[in-house]
Formats: C-alpha cells, sequence, structure tokens
C-alpha cells in the first residue's frame, strides 16, 4: 500500500510540474511574442530600442527558460537575436526582417514544445 500511495504521489507532483511549466512557457512565450509585436516593420528605425526591450525580459528569465527547456530552441532566439542585432548595425533591412520572423518562429517553436511534452502524458 506505501508503493502505491508513493507512486501516486510521484506522478501527481511530476504532472503538476509540467502543468506549471507548460504554463510558464505559454506566458513568456507570450510576452516574448508581445515584445516582438513592437519590432517596426516598416524600416530599422526604433528597432534598436525594442531589441532591448526584448532582451531585457528575456535575460531576466533565461535562467528558467534553459533550465526548463530544449536549450537547442532556446539557442535559436539567441541566434535569431544576434542577427537582428547584426543587422540593426548593418542597416540591412531585408536581413532584419528575416531574422525578426525567425524570432517569431523560434518562440513558436519554444512554446509548442512544450505543450506538445503536455498533451503526451494525457
Amino acid at each position: 500500500m506505501k508503493a502505491f500511495l508513493c507512486a501516486t504521489l510521484v506522478f501527481v507532483i511530476m504532472t503538476g510540474l509540467i502543468i506549471l511549466n507548460s504554463a510558464f512557457t505559454s506566458t513568456y512565450s507570450a510576452e516574448m511574442t508581445r515584445i516582438v509585436d513592437t519590432f517596426p516593420e516598416e524600416s530599422i528605425e526604433g528597432a534598436q530600442s525594442a531589441l532591448n526591450s526584448f532582451n531585457n525580459y528575456f535575460s531576466e528569465k533565461e535562467f528558467l527558460i534553459m533550465t526548463t527547456n530544449n536549450h537547442t530552441k532556446v539557442h535559436e532566439i539567441h541566434r535569431s537575436i544576434s542577427q537582428i542585432q547584426a543587422a540593426i548595425l548593418s542597416n540591412d533591412f531585408s536581413l532584419y526582417t528575416q531574422a525578426r520572423l525567425e524570432l517569431y518562429e523560434a518562440i513558436r517553436v519554444l512554446s509548442e514544445f512544450n505543450k506538445f511534452s503536455l498533451s503526451e502524458i494525457f
């Protein structure tokens, strides 16, 4: 009987942590997407301040993001940030647009990765 209770407790704790992780990922993914929405679409002007805002939010949450998610997916976000920074410095609008869209995609993939993991359990 004790083994059954311990196994049930472990299962409940694991399920709770997975649900908590999914909710956390959904919350910060939505916030990162909201910040990326503030990036200018017609020109590079103002992109640096939006990128700084994104970097501030991402660096505050980076430890938890790296702890609870696939590192490859997080590195894609870093790569997109670097490309946006390079595009701003070189004033390359096409690279900026491409990198901004890649950042959207990286955030979406990161968010979907945890939703997929949660649905596998149930």
